[in-house]
């Protein structure tokens, strides 16, 4: 064996027995242990506030159908389940009186009050009922036990604090439920359906249907009987329309400014008399209209263009009125129109032959040219 291949041999077995300390020594420091780490929701849990609820049901073979906002009544079964987390503000009188007669019918419909603090806007929903709200209750509430029904086993639940129903006796509930509070839970007989009121949703949002018995009363409540219809959840906030939000907080001050701006409309649209006509527009000379062509030229270096447009403008006229001076060689012409003229020969040949120097030499030189212009 060569002396590098033994040099090697002893390379190799001293990272082996390295490695094997290195291990030893770390497994005898370190152990495996898993974590529980908590991650935010995902983007279908901050989108549902109720994906948990949803989800539960499902497993108990319900059919789920999650909803942005309030379905027709046509796609809703006389068995099936509504419930309506939001605050109903679009719910329009016709659309409310719809929805009864679905639950006469035999459906289900679950709802919530509408905190005070909320816009306080018409409910024809909950107002016929004879349904109020209490003041805010700010003051923390412990876990309470209830029964839903009497050979129910008893439920330990806790809603968070907040608003309370105001139940009236016209008509009055089949049964309700009260914490140290008020009354959360109410639920009521209407023809063969039921209309189940709640003081909010808030225990069975994702953070809180896993604590308490919270799943279990969600499951006595959307399950009063042996019925099995589908679930409709709308977790989608709707709301009225702008214009009627900001008529019924404002309408004082809307009504006000359509008085003024009819009054306005008025004043301006009065008229004494026939109407005058309109004025026709002014129209611009012909000399205006020359002056602006030859300024236009000018600006653009066209000088000596012009100059020789009326040279040869006033040879034509020295033609027509003298044809016997437009055959005479220039010696001869210029004094004949200097003659004419009463200018010097020599201006006339200036006027003729010179090249304009600036704008004083172009302006002399037509000026002569529309000098002999005139007294031929």
């Amino acid at each position: 064996m060569s002396p590098g291949a033994k040099t090697g041999l002893k390379i190799a077995g001293v990272a082996l027995v390295a490695g094997a300390v290195l291990t030893a020594w770390f497994l005898h420091n370190y152990e495996y242990r898993s974590e529980e780490v908590r991650t935010p929701p995902g983007a279908e849990a901050r989108r549902n506030p109720y994906l948990a609820l949803q989800r539960f049901l499902q497993r108990l073979g319900d059919t789920v159908h999650v909803h942005r906002r309030l379905p027709e009544t046509r796609d809703l079964g006389p068995r099936d389940v509504l419930l309506l987390t939001t605050g109903r503000y679009s719910l329009t009188p016709e659309r409310a009186r719809t929805l009864l007669d679905w639950v006469r019918h035999g459906g289900h419909l679950v709802v919530r009050i509408r905190p005070p603090r909320e816009p306080a806007l018409p409910d024809p929903l909950l107002d016929p009922l004879d349904i109020g709200v209490a003041e805010l209750e700010t003051r923390p509430q412990d876990p309470f036990t209830l029964r839903v029904y009497e050979n129910d086993a008893p439920l330990t639940v806790h809603f968070p604090p907040g608003p309370r129903l105001v139940t009236g006796r016209d008509p009055e509930p089949g049964w309700s439920v009260r914490d140290g509070a008020g009354t959360v839970v109410a639920e009521y007989r209407l023809g063969s359906g039921r209309l189940t009121v709640l003081a909010g949703f808030g225990f069975l949002d994702n953070d809180r249907i896993g604590k308490h018995d919270h799943a279990a009363l969600a499951q006595r409540l959307l399950h009063p009987d042996a019925r099995r219809g589908a679930i409709h959840l709308v977790s989608g906030e709707f709301h009225p329309p702008f214009s009627r939000r900001l008529w019924l907080a404002a309408w004082p001050a809307l009504t006000a400014g359509l008085v003024l701006l009819a009054a306005w409309l008025w004043a301006r649209g009065r008229r004494f008399g026939p109407r005058l006509p309109a004025p026709g527009g002014a129209r611009r000379s012909l000399r205006e209209h020359v002056r602006a062509s030859g300024d236009f030229l000018w600006r653009h270096g066209q000088g000596a263009a012009l100059l020789a447009a009326a040279r040869r403008s006033l040879r034509n006229l020295v033609g027509r009125r003298h044809p016997g001076l437009n055959h005479l060689p220039p010696e001869r012409l210029y004094p004949r129109l200097a003659q004419l003229a009463g200018l010097p020969p020599e201006a006339v040949r200036e006027a003729f032959e010179a090249e304009p120097e600036g704008a004083a030499g172009f302006t002399r030189l037509v000026r002569t040219l529309e000098t002999i212009r005139t007294k031929l």
